[in-house]
């Protein structure tokens, strides 16, 4: 973002054959303004070039702005909310900022369920199932 690094120099793509990251780098107070710049949409056009998909993990929608910033720039947000601890309300309050913004929100990730939601759907197969 502040251009001291080439994209090659920041992409790691040694963590799976199919899967590369970009790291955050480190954090200055100018960092948020860099997010506002049209920079941001350059260089994931850059990268949609190269990849299928591209998933950015940002901060909280309502605390800071830069997940703000960055939704403005991509195709689609996709909520983590934390099962038990993620409250409905302010859910619905980051969906509605986003809303208002016409930034499409895809849906949600729902981290933190036990097992015993799921039933015995999700059992390991037998010999006699896998067949």
């Amino acid at each position: 973002m502040r251009g001291e690094h080439g994209l090659r120099d920041v992409l790691y793509k040694h963590i799976s054959p199919c899967l590369s990251v970009i790291t955050a780098g480190q954090w200055d107070e100018n960092f948020t303004s860099l997010l506002a710049q049209p920079h941001m949409r350059t260089i994931l056009k850059k990268l949609a070039r190269y990849f299928d998909f591209i998933l950015i993990d940002t901060t909280p929608v309502l605390p800071v702005p830069d997940a703000i910033l960055v939704a403005q720039n991509v195709d689609g947000v996709l909520f983590s909310v934390l099962r038990n601890v993620s409250r409905l309300p302010t859910v619905y309050a980051a969906y509605e900022r986003l809303a208002t913004l016409n930034i499409p929100v895809l849906g949600a990730v729902v981290a933190g369920t036990p097992l015993e939601s799921y039933g015995n759907q999700y059992d390991r197969p037998t010999m006699n199932s896998a067949q």
